[in-house]
Order: structure tokens, then C-alpha cells, then sequence
């Protein structure tokens, strides 16, 4: 699998805030453009994000606890 940054950053930022897209061209050279809806992709909370670093902490470093 290798890693996308920027193209699947901007298909994410299309999706979340409901914006248009190219999404292919005619035969004649016209382009195809789609308007998405407006969809949050993911959220975390204040205490999902502490959960997460501790989590991922004590994987790193188990003999802290």
C-alpha cells in the first residue's frame, strides 16, 4: 500500500465540506464535474484523543505504568 498525501487530501477536503470535483472528461474534451454533499469524515473528541496518546504511549513505552 503505498501512501496518497495530497490527492486524498483534497478528495477529503471535497467530501467534508460539499464542494464540486472533476470527476472525468467527454469524449469531446468537456469536463465531468459532480457535487458531493457536505460530510464529516471523522471527529475525535478531547477524551478519544487522551484515550489515543495513552494508549499509544504505554505501547511504546510499557514500564512507564
Amino acid at each position: 500500500m503505498r501512501p496518497c498525501a495530497l490527492p486524498c487530501m483534497r478528495i477529503a477536503a471535497v467530501h467534508q465540506f460539499g464542494e464540486s470535483d472533476r470527476v472525468g472528461r467527454l469524449r469531446d474534451g468537456r469536463t465531468i464535474k459532480a457535487k458531493y454533499p457536505e460530510r464529516r469524515l471523522l471527529g475525535l473528541s478531547q477524551d478519544d484523543r487522551a484515550l489515543i496518546l495513552e494508549t499509544a504511549g504505554g505501547l511504546l513505552d510499557p514500564d512507564a505504568n
